[in-house]
């Protein structure tokens, strides 16, 4: 049995990622909005299938655009991997 390094799974360093798409800026005025985030990595790291739950649709419409332009190490495996978090967004 062989298992990838860390920095090659689609999870390691998630926070620094998602942190690093400007998703903040989807939430205008203040106030704070507790989100659903769900989205399946390929095989090649791209995001697809990104599901965003919670807030209104501005804010879901805003988050899912950022989470789709996030760019994640290959899977391990080669095969997709459906992942999920729950994003605590405030301003």
């Amino acid at each position: 049995m062989t298992v990838a390094p860390m920095e090659t799974n689609p999870g390691y360093r998630l926070r620094s990622a998602i942190g690093g798409l400007g998703i903040e800026e989807c939430q205008a005025e203040r106030g704070a909005n507790q989100l659903q985030l769900s989205w399946t990595v390929t095989p090649t790291g791209a995001i697809e299938s990104a599901r965003v739950q919670g807030g209104d649709e501005a804010i879901r419409s805003c988050v899912r655009e950022k989470l789709e332009q996030l760019a994640l190490p290959c899977t391990p495996s080669g095969d997709p991997i459906a992942m999920q978090t729950t994003l605590c967004l405030a301003r």
